[in-house]
């Protein structure tokens, strides 16, 4: 017997917005758990150079203007620096 799945109509948008919802959950609880791989773990498996994305905070925050540091998230950025 075949195993017909029925098919879902779906914008263009719907999916995009779904896909984005998705990836801002990925970024906001990277831990959770999904049905695909994420982090570096998934980096290393698609055969990315490890070089690019290895790179410690505090060498990013030293190639940020300095207007960046006095954004928003400066003080978590602080925070996350001085315990290096």
């Amino acid at each position: 017997m075949e195993n017909i799945q029925p098919s879902i109509k779906i914008s263009d948008r719907d999916l995009r917005d779904a896909i984005k919802k998705e990836y801002s959950n990925v970024a906001k609880l990277p831990n959770k758990g999904y049905h695909f791989h994420t982090g570096f773990a998934a980096a290393d498996r698609i055969g990315y150079d490890p070089a690019l994305y290895t790179t410690t905070l505090k060498e990013i925050s030293n190639r940020l203007p300095e207007q960046a540091t006095h954004s928003a998230l400066a003080p978590s950025m602080k925070e996350m620096l001085s315990l290096m």
